[in-house]
């Protein structure tokens, strides 16, 4: 917002609102707003009322002259000198690093860290389609074992317009499967076993297993993957961070001189602690 108010000039286009002289176009309001999903009329109503309140607030400013007042200024440089160096930071050592971490480099830290993935509970990866009555979700279980297998009989029932939802390799806790019954259900199934229809309160469901990973026993690789990933990027950063401000103290000239600092000299306008 408050960028907007205080951008000149204002888009060519419909203009939604005006204050004094400034328009509000709907180019502007479109630049603003997340239009990934479209815009709603609610939304360009709440941003035209948001705007008008922060343009009375930035003319109002501006005639005590408080815009290019000391502190608004200093407020400005500060601001425009943290976002270049964040920019600066973004291109030389996050970009970089994010493309850096191979997945070798995730296999061997997983290898050298297996006691920190030791599973609390039961692990289960399990692949289920819900459905609204008893026949689709029969029929889904016998094309899955005796037809072309899970995926196939998936794509029929969704053509024929039968399948509510489904969900695919996905890892479970008995505390994060709901409803409930389907962890029960799923205890009692080997590695890629196909269930029999579960209902629930509304609608039936088939399981597939996939896998199971006992307590205290070490998470699988694509369960820890992400949080591995997270941590091979934070170090990589660090260490390309560090490289970098390593060369830029190559390339200039850097002087201190603290002396008396630390004995309370208030030479240096510090006073000691």
């Amino acid at each position: 917002m408050l960028l907007l108010a205080c951008s000149r000039p204002a888009e060519q286009g419909r203009e939604v609102a005006k204050v004094d002289d400034q328009p509000l176009t709907l180019e502007m309001v479109r630049g603003m707003v997340d239009t990934t999903r479209g815009i709603s009329e609610a939304q360009v109503r709440s941003f035209t009322n948001q705007w008008i309140v922060s343009e009375l607030l930035f003319q109002e400013a501006k005639k005590r002259g408080l815009e290019n007042s000391d502190d608004v200024v200093k407020k400005v440089e500060d601001t425009r000198r943290q976002l270049a160096i964040a920019a600066l930071l973004d291109r030389e050592v996050v970009i970089g690093a994010a493309a850096s971490v191979a997945a070798v480099d995730v296999e061997k830290y997983y290898e050298a860290h297996k006691e920190e993935w030791t599973l609390p509970g039961t692990l289960r990866r399990l692949s289920f389609a819900v459905f609204a009555d008893l026949d689709a979700a029969k029929k889904f279980r016998t094309e899955a074992i005796e037809g072309n297998g899970w995926i196939a009989a998936l794509q029929e029932m969704r053509t024929a317009n039968k399948l509510v939802s489904n969900t695919d390799s996905m890892f479970y806790t008995r505390s994060d499967l709901y409803p409930p019954e389907l962890w029960k259900v799923a205890q009692s199934l080997g590695v890629d076993e196909v269930s029999f229809p579960v209902k629930t309160s509304s609608e039936y469901f088939v399981l597939m297993l996939l896998g199971e990973y006992p307590e205290k026993t070490p998470a699988p690789l694509v369960y820890v993957e992400d949080e591995i990933r997270n941590r091979l990027l934070i170090e990589l950063r660090q260490k390309r961070y560090a490289d970098f401000v390593e060369q830029l103290r190559q390339q200039h000239t850097v002087q201190i001189n603290l002396t008396g600092v630390a004995a309370g000299n208030d030479s240096l306008g510090i006073p000691p602690e």
